[in-house]
């Protein structure tokens, strides 16, 4: 999980949460394209097929859709964020060792 692009969208996440926090009204802003970086043509279709569960209003075919058409499905940076926790999560659960192994190495050179 520790890829310089995951550290980008980490921080990139962080200024969602913290721009969410400190905004009083209820509208939910536009996701904003920048995220597109992040984002894998993958990760979009699961975002939205999840969202969904498949079957997208007006039924257009996900196959022909453009990443920023995909992107206007998704109301909402939060689903972004849930799925790419999740995923994450997902990583660590089938490489436990490695993400102790990397916590051991960190430890190691704080000690230095």
């Amino acid at each position: 999980m520790k890829t310089e692009k995951n550290k980008e969208m980490l921080k990139y996440f962080a200024t969602i949460l913290r721009k969410r926090a400190k905004d009083e009204s209820e509208t939910v802003p536009a996701v904003d394209p920048a995220i597109l970086y992040f984002l894998s043509r993958k990760d979009l279709v699961a975002i939205v097929n999840e969202m969904y569960k498949g079957a997208l209003p007006g039924k257009p075919d996900v196959a022909t859709l453009e990443n920023k058409e995909l992107l206007e499905f998704i109301k909402d940076d939060l689903f972004i964020v849930a799925y790419m926790l999740n995923n994450w999560r997902q990583e660590t659960l089938k490489h436990p060792t490695a993400l102790v192994t990397s916590e051991l190495e960190e430890g190691s050179n704080d000690a230095d």
